[in-house]
């Protein structure tokens, strides 16, 4: 590239087309159609700017590759490919352990309540509105005593305590230890808690109540 006529085309009023975001998404390895959830991933990386010093160049034949006038490096490739495709994977990662998670906790509710009690646990939505959620009916018997907190990423457990009738999911944050900082309870889903909820009004019928953070 060197024994080439570097010729600065940089565009400022460049504005990325939907083809533009597919074609970056397919050299990346995003499937469109499966992994639809991660073409932000592409979005994103079609718009990165350059990092300081480099430039986009053309070659007398046209070709397009990446000058860095502070260093002198040349890449045909743009400088920040690399970071997008780390940050692709450590999403499918991330899925892929949200999934593990979803998996034991389905097996864990499926063998303490039956094959009713997935249904019950996972009618909260996004997309309902705040006043909309529903409490379950408290039972005298399968009334949870025990809290459980799961890391949704890597299905660690954060902490266990002892919790009453009184415990609500926004009071949960007091229980956790020190070193873990949590914004909000989900389920396995990722669905979250309204925080003034009881925990135990969303937990009959098991003795340990497990809620996640992400």
């Amino acid at each position: 590239m060197n024994d080439e006529t570097c010729e600065y085309i940089e565009d400022a009023n460049y504005v990325p087309t939907e083809s533009d975001t597919q074609d970056y998404a397919t050299y990346l390895g995003i499937d469109t159609v499966t992994e639809a959830d991660l073409l932000w991933i592409a979005e994103e990386g079609v718009r990165a700017k350059l990092p300081e010093g480099w430039k986009p160049c053309s070659t007398r034949k046209g070709q397009i590759y990446y000058f860095n006038t502070i260093t002198g490096q040349s890449s045909w490739t743009h400088p920040k490919d690399v970071e997008f495709k780390e940050l692709l994977l450590s999403e499918r990662l991330k899925k892929k352990q949200a999934a593990a998670a979803i998996s034991t906790y389905n097996s864990h509710h499926s063998e303490s309540q039956g094959p009713s009690a997935l249904s019950t646990h996972t009618s909260l939505t996004r997309d309902r509105p705040h006043s909309s959620y529903q409490s379950s009916p408290q039972s005298p018997s399968g009334v949870c005593t025990r809290l459980k907190v799961v890391s949704l990423h890597d299905n660690r457990t954060v902490c266990q305590a002892r919790i009453s009738s009184s415990t609500t999911f926004s009071s949960i944050t007091s229980l956790l230890p020190a070193s873990c900082v949590a914004d909000s309870f989900m389920d396995s889903e990722g669905f979250a808690y309204p925080p003034q909820d009881l925990v135990q009004a969303h937990c009959v019928g098991c003795d340990t109540a497990v809620v996640y953070v992400s």
